[in-house]
């Protein structure tokens, strides 16, 4: 039972971690996207 738990929380920590990834990317991918875009406007 215990090793069940176990794995199931390292299955949802692994899915957690790559949701954080994934959002800190898109992020940061829509930051770069406005960032360019003023620099392209200002030049």
């Amino acid at each position: 039972m215990d090793f069940v738990v176990n794995f199931k929380f390292k299955k949802f920590s692994a899915y957690a971690v790559g949701f954080l990834i994934f959002d800190m990317l898109f992020v940061n991918l829509h930051i770069w996207l406005e960032w360019t875009k003023a620099v392209f406007v200002s030049s």
